[in-house]
């Protein structure tokens, strides 16, 4: 008896090819036999794992990254400034200019101020 089809959803159609050296395609295949799994679905479940860690970090790992920017000694940022005259800034690796006033919630009318360095004590302008 044949198997069943398989949902649309459900295919994989996208090939990816991955190229392992001889020690990485070793630990690779015995982790799977210790599993009792074909090694792509080790790999296909490692890689989901790993996707959802940096989506979603664990609270641990969210802390890490919080306490390592708040360590940094140079940060840079765009400075903006609403209608309303409220001044704030953003990451400079932030890919769009925000929307909303983080105070006044005023949409729309921000207007670009500043963008450079801040190293802590000073600023440097570029």
């Amino acid at each position: 008896m044949p198997r069943p089809p398989k949902r649309d959803e459900e295919k994989r159609t996208h090939r990816l090819t991955v190229y392992l050296t001889e020690e990485e395609r070793e630990m690779l295949g015995l982790l799977a036999e210790r599993e009792n799994r074909p090694m792509t679905q080790v790999l296909v479940l490692a890689m989901k794992e790993y996707l959802s860690n940096r989506l979603n970090p664990p609270e641990p790992l969210k802390k890490a990254m919080w306490e390592r920017i708040m360590r940094e000694e140079r940060v840079w940022l765009k400075g903006f400034v609403c209608r309303n005259g409220h001044p704030f800034w953003i990451e400079a690796a932030e890919p769009m200019q925000p929307d909303i006033c983080p105070v006044c919630r005023s949409e729309r009318q921000l207007a670009r101020t500043w963008e450079g360095i801040i190293q802590r004590g000073h600023e440097i302008y570029r």
